[in-house]
């Protein structure tokens, strides 16, 4: 049977709009719900939990402006162990774009961090970008200095890169991130 992606958005609307049977919308959905609830909900949208459907799932909740749900959806990914992505970064980056539009850059910065734990999800110069312009709007020099520094620096966790040997993550700030800088003062 093919699904239309009609069919496949309309899933995405009425899971993060609409009331679900019992356990409402993602969006209007209790936060403090126990984890169980939250599964269930997710589990009962119809969705193939892909990458895509991930990535489009949080970047409708941060239109929304409802970042409590981005992170929850982050933590749940985290949690599933049947749930491998291979595309883990971008649904991190969609992540730190919902919480720069809600100005939350504690939020982010806890975001990124993770993003640096594993090499699949080593932040690329979009994620640093998001980062920096949040941290820069809040007036977190500190904090945007170390990003930076971070930026320039090999990573401080080794990671098994088997083929990949002479993986080189280091990248130079270009002229977002500086004006990141210049607006914090």
């Amino acid at each position: 049977m093919q699904v239309s992606f009609i069919d496949i958005d309309m899933s995405f609307y009425i899971l993060t709009h609409c009331k679900v049977v019992y356990f409402g919308s993602l969006n209007g959905a209790d936060i403090d719900m126990p984890e169980w609830m939250f599964s269930k909900m997710m589990r009962s949208a119809n969705i193939r939990f892909s990458d895509h459907s991930m990535l489009r799932i949080i970047q409708i909740l941060g239109k929304l402006g409802n970042w409590r749900r981005v992170l929850q959806v982050i933590e749940w990914i985290e949690l599933r162990e049947r749930f491998k992505s291979h595309k883990i970064r971008f649904i991190y980056t969609a992540a730190l774009d919902a919480l720069g539009k809600a100005r939350r850059p504690v939020e982010a910065l806890k975001v990124f961090c993770a993003m640096q734990q594993h090499v699949s999800s080593y932040p690329d110069l979009v994620a640093y970008r998001c980062v920096a312009v949040t941290l820069g709007r809040a007036g977190h020099m500190k904090e945007l200095f170390d990003v930076i520094d971070s930026m320039r620096s090999l990573p401080k966790k080794k990671f098994k890169t088997g083929v990949l040997e002479k993986w080189d993550p280091r990248l130079e700030p270009d002229i977002v991130i500086y004006n990141a800088v210049s607006i914090t003062f």
